[in-house]
């Protein structure tokens, strides 16, 4: 009998590359919301076994490192681990409790360690009604989300934080349940917490639903801001998706992930009709930390009948979408993959051979939790046969480039989608508080479960062997229409064996996912000694470069069909030696062979090249000679030395014979010095050329290997457009040097300066209408720090290598947008300051408008300002403060409105 060595395909090379499965009893109800993975390649799965908590760890290898059960003793009917979070070595998980109807009971969280599956306690309340979707750490403290029913039959939720120690968890701070209201709608119906972000700054987002108003067909994902810091404060309220004013739709917010530092997506699944609200499709929304939603998107998956999502992972390039397709009896996974602008990219269906695959829970929808890390997607859930078997929990791991894993295990198909573009909307949300206080117990027990459900097999292996060759083939009983992966990558039940090498078959039960593990060691027939083969004696020989040595394998019998194996890989009955070497011969025919033996010396003749002529630098000196020949006896330099290389520190020409027993060469080379680049370039250049028109600037060069200037070019000339310093570097193997020549460009002068300069600043920049070039000649004006400001005209000149200009322009200060009015009058009849009027003389008013405190308006002029007498239909206004309007135009035309006050005091 076998047993299963591995229930996942091991993650090898000879057997591939995902890692997938199913675990469970064959007796037993199990489900599963949840998966984790760390840097180390180990996986956390996160379910329920019956009444219990099932948590297990597996290796990078697929191998069950522990398996624990967790019991509330009779207290509960079911529990999910809904989320999952590993800090160092402890693992903490939150619970959704559910009673004998499948409705929500309540909710719990546990501390395990990751390495022993010890768990250091269970806290949970069995019956008021709270579970929790989510956990994730900060600082010390386990924050928990979730949702509370507030009827016995769930009809009704209301969402709820609480904060707990990571050490004791024991409560730290709880929220009071959160009621989720439209703002155009009174009405609290089901407002429920369905996944959460990690905590960054604080600051932690929830994702949900909530109904607009009371009726069950009308809902919106919903996006929350929990301030960590502040003992669950809610800071951000938002929906999102279709406007609530004009579209009538059925959408849950089922997962939500950071995208970099101010980026979310979230993963939605639902119904825009809703007629029947079966028909749900699933999407993204990807928004700021405000709730501005940037896109939104849902993919209707052609052939399917609805989907809906369990998970959501964030990629480097993009996102992938986890969920399910057809509720029921054929229902599959699917991973859907979009870039970082939600455009689909690839899809595939993932499903077995009679088996449907769920990935939502029972009871309530959850929103669950998966993984991505190293570039592989981690996902689980729920596998059976039919709709009346009980479960088993599945765990599946893709790659990210092709979204597949185990192919001996699932069935992937592609598939395409209709992407369905929805326009960017959020909306505020209303939250009511109420009060309510958990009630907790840590009473548990905890033990070892089995995580396999692989029969055992029977295997019987049957060989048909020769001398060459043993034809394998293996049966297995125990299961049914097994598959068959080989080491050296056949497939089939049947393989040919070629050499002695142990073999390897992985057994696949394609119902179970099991894989099972079988060496096998061929049988091989011993061959019989009986080819006389023959080789040439041992050999010595001189060869050119480019020979070689052709030898026969002479057969000294009659027997016809002979093969050929040399030890130097050749198949032929000869071949041509270029090398030294022993070199072996096997000659046989079926299981017949034979062998000889010959052994090679090869002299090759020497043919000496010292290389071409070189010219060096100092720095490069000494020089070592070191030409390129092998197989030589005796060296002599024309220096006397006798050594294969020499080295030398003079400049001239060198000679070396070389001889062996095949013959002798000889060649010589000349060393010469190789000096610095030399530049000849004009160093000064004043001249004066058209606007517009280059002057060329050469530069004579020589002994360089390349040229550039600092304007980039690397040509040995360039135009040259303006004035300024232009440099040349050459370079060669012995170094860089330049030159740099000036140039001045003077152009004929073009008018340059406007002849009328105006201003309504009350002064003028000279500098912003006259260059620094031009000096003044005849200055009327005060030209103190460069400033104007007085009219009057002004005469410059310039000198250029072209001639000697002279220009004017007159200056024009107009000092309108001065504008100015008295903050305070005295209407008292004294002479003084007794009118309201402007204190800036030719201002163009267009209207003026005086408003006393409540807003009514006591004077009113057009096209002019006379004053105000202080005044309103005859009698006196009080004393107090007005508000004045003035419409004016400025000195360019445009139209001004001035706002301000006045204080009448009599």
């Amino acid at each position: 009998m076998r047993n299963a060595l591995l229930f996942i395909l091991l993650s090898v090379s000879a057997f591939g590359f995902s890692q997938t499965g199913a675990l469970g009893s064959p007796f037993l109800n199990e489900y599963a919301a949840s998966v984790i993975s760390d840097d180390a390649g180990n996986t956390y799965i996160g379910g329920s076994s019956e009444a219990d908590l099932w948590i297990i760890k597996r290796n990078s290898l697929g191998a069950t490192q522990w398996s624990r059960n967790l019991s509330f003793n009779g207290a509960v009917t079911r529990g999910d681990v809904t989320s999952l979070v590993k800090v160092g070595d402890t693992l903490f998980g939150s619970v959704l409790l559910h009673n004998s109807s499948g409705t929500t009971a309540g909710g719990a969280y546990f501390r395990m360690d990751a390495i022993t599956g010890t768990c250091d306690w269970l806290k949970y309340d069995p019956s008021n009604n709270v579970y929790f979707s989510s956990v994730q750490y900060y600082q010390g403290k386990l924050v928990l989300s979730g949702s509370k029913a507030l009827t016995t039959t769930t009809a009704f939720y209301d969402g709820k934080v609480i904060a707990v120690s990571s050490v004791t968890g024991n409560l730290l701070w709880e929220t009071p349940l959160f009621g989720l209201k439209f703002t155009s709608n009174g009405a609290d119906y089901i407002d429920d917490f369905m996944a959460a972000t990690t905590i960054e700054n604080g600051k932690m987002y929830l994702t949900g639903r909530s109904y607009v108003n009371g009726a069950p067909v009308n809902m919106r994902p919903t996006l929350i801001g929990i301030d960590v810091d502040d003992n669950g404060s809610i800071f951000l309220r938002k929906y999102l998706m279709y406007n609530i004013a004009t579209d009538f739709s059925r959408v849950y917010g089922f997962a939500i992930k950071r995208d970099g530092p101010n980026e979310l997506v979230i993963g939605f699944s639902g119904d825009y009709l809703c007629t029947g609200c079966t028909n749900n499709r699933s999407g993204i929304v990807k928004c700021d930390l405000n709730g501005n939603v940037i896109w939104s998107k849902y993919y209707d998956i052609n052939g399917v009948t609805e989907e809906i999502i369990r998970g959501l992972n964030v990629t480097p390039d993009g996102y992938v979408l986890y969920g399910q397709v057809n509720a029921g009896a054929a229902s599959k996974a699917f991973l859907l993959k979009t870039d970082k602008q939600g455009n689909f990219l690839l899809g595939k269906l993932v499903g077995q051979i009679n088996t449907n695959i769920c990935v939502r829970g029972a009871g309530v929808n959850m929103g669950g939790s998966s993984d991505f890390r190293n570039n592989v997607h981690h996902f689980t859930g729920n596998k059976y046969p039919t709709n009346s078997n009980l479960r088993d929990i599945f765990y599946l791991k893709a790659d990210n480039s092709n979204l597949e894993g185990d192919n001996s295990c699932f069935i992937y198909e592609n598939f395409t989608v209709n992407t369905v573009v929805i326009p960017p909307h959020s909306g505020n949300l209303t939250v009511t508080n109420s009060p309510y206080n958990l009630s907790l117990q840590s009473t548990f027990s905890q033990g070892n479960a089995t995580s396999t459900t692989c029969p055992d097999i029977t295997v019987n292996t049957t060989h048909s062997n020769g001398c060459v060759e043993d034809s394998i083939t293996i049966s297995v009983s125990g299961i049914s229409n097994p598959q068959f992966t080989w080491s050296n990558g056949s497939t089939g039940s049947s393989v040919v064996a070629t050499t002695p090498d142990t073999l390897f078959v992985s057994i696949h039960d394609p119902v179970t996912c099991c894989v099972y593990e079988e060496m096998i060691v061929p049988d091989f027939q011993p061959p019989s000694t009986n080819i006389d083969v023959e080789l040439p004696a041992d050999t010595t020989l001189c060869l050119n470069t480019g020979e070689a040595l052709h030898v026969n394998a002479l057969i000294n019998s009659s027997q016809t069909g002979v093969n050929f194996t040399w030890n130097s890989g050749e198949t032929t009955s000869g071949i041509d030696i270029d090398e030294t070497g022993t070199y072996i011969v096997r000659a046989y025919v079926g299981c017949s062979e034979g062998f000889d033996t010959i052994k090679v010396t090869i002299n090759h003749i020497p043919v000496l090249d010292l290389g071409p002529d070189l010219q060096l630098c100092i720095s490069e000196m000494p020089f070592f000679i070191d030409p390129d020949i092998s197989g030589i006896a005796n060296w002599q330099w024309s220096t006397g030395e006798t050594t294969p290389g020499i080295s030398v520190s003079n400049y001239g020409s060198y000679g070396v014979t070389v001889s062996n027993t095949c013959g002798s060469d000889s060649d010589s080379i000349s060393l010469s010095e190789l000096g610095f680049p030399e530049i000849t370039l004009i160093p000064f250049i004043d001249t004066c050329v058209p606007p517009g028109m280059p002057i060329l600037l050469s530069a004579a060069v020589n002994g360089a290997n390349s040229v550039l200037w600092n304007t980039g070019s690397a040509d040995f000339e360039i135009s040259v457009f303006q004035s300024g310093t232009y440099t040349i570097a050459a370079t060669n193997n012995c170094g860089t040097v330049s030159e740099s020549s000036l140039v001045l460009i003077s152009h004929p002068y073009v008018d340059q300066i406007p002849g009328l300069i105006t201003s309504c600043e009350g002064y003028i920049q000279l500098s912003e209408y006259v260059s620094s070039s031009f000096a003044v000649s005849s200055p009327e004006i005060d030209l103190s720090d460069n400033l104007i400001e007085e009219s009057g005209w002004i005469y410059f000149t310039l000198e250029t290598s072209c001639a000697t200009y002279s220009d004017s322009a007159l200056i024009s200060i107009n000092t309108l947008d001065l504008f100015y009015l008295q903050n305070s009058f005295t209407p008292n009849g004294d002479g003084i300051n007794d009118r309201f009027e402007s204190k800036t003389p030719d201002v163009a008013f267009t209207s003026v408008e005086i408003y006393d405190r409540w807003g009514e308006r006591i004077y009113h002029e057009e096209n002019g300002f006379h004053g105000w007498d202080g005044t309103f239909k005859g009698h006196k206004c009080p004393d107090g403060i007005y508000q004045v309007v003035v419409f004016y135009t400025d000195c360019h035309g445009l139209g001004v409105q001035f706002n301000g006050h006045v204080v009448l005091v009599r």
